[in-house]
């Protein structure tokens, strides 16, 4: 359960291509740079 928490990614960006999957799990998530993964990223956000 998401009950609070959020995640920036900011400047350089968030380099996981040497991992098959990256999924980001937040209650609020801001991307202002770019989210690289090798197959699939997911970002699931708000209160689950």
């Amino acid at each position: 359960m998401v009950e609070k928490g959020k995640v920036s990614v900011l400047g350089k960006g968030l380099d996981n291509s040497r991992v098959d999957y990256t999924e980001i799990i937040a209650r609020e998530t801001q991307a202002n740079a770019g989210i690289l993964s090798k197959k699939e990223a997911k970002v699931i956000t708000g209160k689950i």
